[in-house]
């Protein structure tokens, strides 16, 4: 319903215009009314989702869109209908980005990428159908039905979204409700200007002022943004050339776009005299190419990069509008026509899917959502925008009537959109080549990222998509003395506040490979996505290693292990660059040096970049492994040593990290941290007996910490256990560094919080638990221009 009601009211404007005596102004606005709180609340509305309670929040906006949907059909009068459009505006904000998270939270991770790719297709189908959908039902039934047909949709919906969704609480996600507001208000002072400007003159005081005051509010509310710990709209992220420049470009396109149909569908009615479904119909070539063209524009670009294929569609399209601005008279045949619909639906067949994989590849993993987010709504805006600015420019040149009139406004107008369309595509010609996609990508100055969301920039940032790149790129730097750091190759990070004043590359490489229980992994795989994989395929050996962020190449850097795992117990082969001798090599289990939390690749981690991982896992039948930590077995209800079906062993590791805050999640600040700081402490005998000496002079003869072997002569304790009896609870900290309120092994940066700030809470609590206990945490994350 939200993607639909975007376009599916143009081509019915010259009946409602008719109908209810529109001005140009008002047709404006009747489909701007949807497009600006659609823009402006997208974020801030999956934000309600975490604070509330997602499906909550998604009922509501069913309930507002419905009802809205219902008013807007019982409209008598333009501004009743842009206040019901308003309300529907507010409802799609919420219904579009909650509607991935409940398809997260509730469908399998096997069979998520069916449910987003059946998500895709449908928003698809209605962005292209929109227009024929309207005007079918404009010029059989009424334009009122164009409304009338959500309302059984959405009251069939309401109770299925009861007994089919999963429930929840909300958290205490922060909102940014000034920034909302600011960004709201801003923008509709801004297109309240523009629209004025062509009834009542540029230079009159009734277009001045809105125009001026939507400018200021807007710099308000960059300021904001600026300063506030859990911004609306990330700015940092705009450090990334890609980022900014291809989210430019998106801006720019949906105004030419948004504007050059709106003026079309009417051009097609008003002066050719068509019907709203024939006008409907010869917009499909142009509506319905991406269901045609995206999935070779994607293949196109996993082959070649986005950069080249978004370049080339932003400049079909302005190609297709500046034909359509050559042809464009009231008696041109549609033959005549037709070439500029079939050029524009190529190009933007070849913009919609690489540009949003451009944008995506241009933050980390951990970003993506926000990233998205942001990209979705400044697309809105410049459909806003774009509306208003090209029946600015249709007015001041001509009008409805004659029909000479209205091509001697139109024609202008698609210049000024064929302008912004070139303007898109320069801006992503200066994207950094390969920028956003697999391959050496270099994207100067962007943002090291992190998931606790602390550290500067990087000078040079490379993406790296297949081993090839990543060799080369590490060669480079070895070759020209350039300082290196290699993302994707090993644990969390805690990078400087300066940031790293060298290149960074970052693993981005992909590929699976299954041979029986035999498996080889890119080390640019995410890791998460890849147990969720192996539990799918029914094998064991990984299931209780779910959760924790990062790539594979990661995993034999650190060992990483969780909850009776680890990547020892099923690694059999590392394929790993040997930047001593620059020779690739590959490595046993047994010479890579495996230990607790540690490995051949830490110790020298200025030698060994990780290319691919090999595993040798197990077919139990569809069970786990034999459940070895206590706290696992006692969730799922049975005994240490048991196995159980491989996915609920999954699921109940996801739910025990959850509770500890170590799932991240972008809107819970309670979750961003670098994962646990500190690593279980090993002993050796005479370490032991001193450490049980003050723990008995501090907590008393009775007290027991815990100890586990660890191997001939050491024994293994809890940092954890460490730093609570050491006086530091949950919550502990009074800055925007604070241990988490889930788990104490957790230093959250709670919003607005540096790396200094970390670093100063991670010594007050190591030097705490030294003077406590005589036991020195050594810090798990890697350090980046720092030292704990």
């Amino acid at each position: 319903m939200a993607a639909l009601d975007n376009l599916v009211v143009t081509t019915a404007l010259p009946v409602i215009r008719e109908d209810l005596d529109g001005s140009l102004a008002a047709l404006e606005w009747i489909v701007n009314g949807y497009t600006l709180p659609f823009a402006c609340l997208l974020l801030f509305a999956a934000g309600l989702g975490d604070r509330f309670g997602r499906r909550r929040v998604f009922a509501g906006g069913v309930v507002v869109f419905t009802l809205a949907s219902a008013l807007a059909a019982l409209a008598g009068t333009t501004g009743e209908l842009i206040a019901a459009r308003a309300l529907q505006g507010v409802g799609a904000a919420v219904l579009l980005p909650l509607s991935l998270t409940l398809i997260t939270a509730s469908v399998p991770a096997e069979r998520r990428g069916t449910a987003f790719g059946i998500w895709g297709a449908i928003n698809g189908l209605a962005v292209a159908g929109g227009p024929l959908v309207g005007g079918a039902v404009t010029e059989h039934l009424s334009w009122h039905w164009i409304f009338w047909l959500n309302v059984p949709v959405g009251l069939l919906l309401l109770p299925l979204i009861r007994l089919r969704l999963p429930g929840g609480r909300g958290t205490d996600a922060p909102l940014d409700v000034p920034g909302a507001l600011l960004a709201t208000a801003g923008l509709l002072g801004v297109v309240l200007g523009i629209i004025r400007g062509h009834e009542h003159g540029w230079t009159a005081p009734s277009t001045l002022g809105p125009l001026t005051a939507g400018a200021a509010v807007l710099v308000l509310f960059v300021l904001w943004e600026r300063r506030t710990p859990a911004p609306l709209l990330p700015l940092d992220l705009f450090r990334s050339r890609t980022f900014a420049l291809v989210n430019a470009a998106s801006l720019l396109m949906f105004l030419g776009m948004f504007g050059s149909i709106f003026l079309l569908t009417q051009f097609l009615q008003i002066i050719q005299g068509h019907g709203p479904q024939a006008a409907g119909l010869r917009m499909l070539p142009w509506t319905a190419m991406p269901l045609l063209i995206a999935p070779l524009a994607g293949v196109l670009t996993d082959r070649i990069g986005g950069r080249p294929v978004v370049t080339t569609g932003l400049g079909l399209m302005a190609a297709g509008l500046a034909w359509f601005a050559l042809v464009a008279d009231p008696a041109v045949g549609y033959g005549a026509q037709l070439p500029a619909f079939v050029l524009c639906g190529l190009g933007m067949a070849m913009f919609f899917a690489p540009a949003g994989a451009m944008v995506m590849g241009s933050v980390p993993p951990e970003r993506q959502g926000v990233a998205s987010g942001v990209n979705n709504s400044l697309r809105e805006v410049g459909g806003a925008l774009g509306i208003a600015l090209l029946a600015s420019v249709f007015a001041a040149r001509g009008g409805y009537a004659p029909p000479t009139a209205f091509v001697d406004g139109l024609v202008p107008a698609l210049w000024w959109g064929a302008a912004a369309l070139l303007t898109a595509g320069l801006l992503v010609f200066l994207v950094p080549r390969g920028g956003g996609a697999a391959g050496a990508a270099a994207d100067p100055a962007a943002p090291l990222g992190g998931t606790a969301g602390t550290g500067g920039p990087a000078r040079r940032l490379l993406t790296a998509g297949n081993d090839e790149d990543i060799v080369r790129a590490v060669r480079e730097a070895d070759t020209t003395g350039t300082p290196l750091l290699v993302l994707g190759g090993g644990s969390n990070l805690v990078v400087s506040d300066d940031g790293f004043d060298g290149t960074v590359v970052r693993i981005a490489s992909t590929g699976v490979r299954f041979d029986g229980t035999r498996l080889e992994v890119a080390a640019g795989e995410n890791w998460s996505a890849l147990v969720d994989r192996v539990v799918a395929a029914g094998l064991a050996g990984i299931e209780c290693l779910a959760g924790i962020p990062g790539s594979v190449g990661a995993t034999p850097v650190q060992n990483v292990g969780a909850y009776g795992q680890e990547v020892a117990d099923v690694l059999t082969e590392v394929v790993a660059l040997d930047r001593a001798d620059g020779g690739i090599v590959t490595l046993p289990a047994a010479e890579c040096g495996f230990a607790y939390r540690h490995s051949r690749f830490k110790a020298e981690p200025d030698r060994w970049v990780v290319l691919r991982v090999r595993m040798e896992l197990e077919d139990a039948g569809g069970l786990s492994a034999p459940l070895k930590y206590a706290e696992t077995a006692r969730l799922l209800g049975v005994s240490p040593g048991d196995r159980v079906p491989i996915g609920e062993a999954r699921d109940g590791v996801l739910r025990l990290r959850a509770g500890k805050g170590m799932v991240l999640d972008p809107d819970d600040h309670d979750t961003w941290s670098a994962g646990s700081f500190f690593t279980n402490p090993i002993l050796d005998d005479a370490a032991l007996a001193a450490f049980r000496r003050r723990v008995a002079e501090r907590l008393g003869p009775d007290a027991a910490p815990p100890l586990y072997p660890a191997g001939e002569g050491l024994t293994k304790t809890s940092a954890a256990w460490l730093i609570e009896r050491a006086g530091f609870g949950r919550g502990h900290g009074e800055g925007p560094a604070r241990i988490s309120g889930k788990h104490t092994l957790a230093l959250t940066n709670r919003g607005g919080a540096r790396t200094a700030d970390l670093l100063a809470l991670a010594r007050e609590v190591r030097a705490g638990v030294r003077e406590a206990f005589g036991v020195t945490l050594v810090n798990e994350p890697v350090t980046v221009g720092v030292e704990l």
